[in-house]
């Protein structure tokens, strides 16, 4: 079976191109052999539950017989598509003397991490982050572009002239091992 020259990515069956692979779980299994005649996808990671019912069926498709297509599929396109990205500390980025930074982490642009900052080891942090003072990124955390952690509380408590005052708020915010953040979000 010759597949086409360039697999670009993948997608779900019903929209798969003729360069994406795609996979079909027991969820579809109703429509499964209408699904599969019907994709354009040269390579379809079929649940082997699936394939005990249509194997007397030819398919123009090439047919990957797996236990847990969803599993397989996400490790092919991690390892096909996914961008490695190198360690390395931008030069734009601001880095207080008094953090700690572990080993193997990219910091992108105009990354700031403040005074008491401690961060792991092999984390990922976009271009504009800002990690204020004091907070704790454990190892593996992938943190998205525009992230801010730390930053001052948002708890308000009116005072006895009944004005809004904003609560004080100590500590330090922990993101533990193995945490992904995504864009623009605020940890305070």
């Amino acid at each position: 079976v010759q597949l086409s020259n360039q697999i670009t990515g993948g997608r779900n069956i019903i929209e798969a191109g003729q360069h994406e692979i795609t996979f079909l779980s027991m969820k579809y299994r109703d429509s499964a052999e209408k699904l599969l005649l019907a994709s354009k996808s040269p390579l379809i990671i079929l649940e082997s539950s699936l394939w005990k019912e249509l194997e007397n069926k030819k398919f123009k498709s090439f047919l990957v017989i797996s236990d847990s297509p969803k599993n397989l599929m996400v490790e092919c396109l991690k390892f096909y598509f996914e961008e490695k990205v190198k360690p390395e500390i931008h030069s734009t980025a601001v880095i207080s003397k008094e953090a700690r930074i572990g080993n193997n982490n990219y910091i992108g642009p105009f990354v700031v991490i403040e005074k008491g900052v401690v961060i792991g080891d092999n984390c990922v942090i976009e271009s504009h982050v800002s990690i204020k003072k004091n907070c704790l990124v454990g190892n593996n955390v992938f943190i998205k572009s525009g992230t801010i952690i730390g930053g001052k509380g948002f708890g308000y408590v009116k005072n006895e002239n009944n004005v809004w005052e904003n609560f004080p708020h100590f500590g330090r915010v922990v993101i533990e091992d193995d945490v992904e953040i995504g864009s623009n979000t605020c940890i305070d």
